[in-house]
């Protein structure tokens, strides 16, 4: 393990462990949901404890990042295998776009 996964494995750490506390404090704080789309309306029968629509909104933003950014760095890997292909083939290029095309 390198100094940076130890260090970066520690913020991680702290951050759960300040977020469960935070949670935990929270917990009693409750919120009714509803929503309202002027043709149609829904609300929750039960309180939803505010803590877990927090945690919720995290890890849909954080799903949501890591999917597009995802998307973004597959898309830089295939060109850089193409790259690396036109490289092994001495700066050829063949199929479509090719540079004698």
């Amino acid at each position: 393990m390198t100094p940076k996964n130890i260090v970066l494995g520690l913020l991680f750490v702290i951050t759960l462990a300040v977020s469960g506390l935070f949670w935990a404090q929270n917990e009693a704080q409750t919120a009714i949901l509803s929503l309202n789309l002027y043709f149609a309306a829904w609300t929750f029968n039960t309180p939803v404890p505010v803590a877990t629509l927090m945690l919720g909104s995290a890890g849909a933003g954080l799903l949501i990042g890591l999917s597009l950014g995802g998307a973004s760095a597959l898309a830089s890997g295939r060109r850089v295998r193409i790259l690396e292909r036109e490289l092994a083939l001495g700066g050829r290029r063949d199929g479509p776009g090719a540079w004698g095309a």
